[in-house]
């Protein structure tokens, strides 16, 4: 009879786990690019398209959907200050479709950005 109520409890604690929805990874305000590719095939070819494009690739997680570039120089002007960017993607999605999330990372080559940075982060 105990073996019974055992199982009866996992089975109850398996429908009720399958029944909750994690919430979305990406911020609601952040608009996605649906694109009409299962997820596997969509997160492989956006990491071969980067690649192509030239970028190279940190972090490239297929089982939490994330891929983020190193940064790169930004081109500029003679004399201008240098920035660099970096590329941040979620991906989120199923056999039918996968939501892309883009987020653009921009930092400054300028060195006194980074103890202007620290100072701050110092004073909270």
């Amino acid at each position: 009879m105990k073996t019974l109520k055992t199982w009866a409890a996992v089975l109850i604690l398996a429908v009720i786990s399958g029944c909750v929805t994690a919430p979305p990874l990406a911020p609601p305000d952040e608009e996605a690019v649906r694109v009409r590719l299962p997820y596997v095939t969509a997160f492989d070819r956006l990491l071969s398209r980067l690649r192509a494009e030239g970028y190279e690739i940190a972090i490239a997680e297929k089982s939490i959907g994330i891929i983020e570039t190193v940064p790169r120089r930004i081109p500029g002007d003679q004399g201008r200050l240098q920035h660099k960017s970096m590329l941040s993607f979620l991906l989120q999605g199923n056999r039918s479709f996968t939501d892309i999330y883009l987020r653009v990372i921009v930092t400054s080559d300028d060195p006194a950005e980074r103890d202007r940075t620290l100072e701050l982060l110092r004073g909270l």
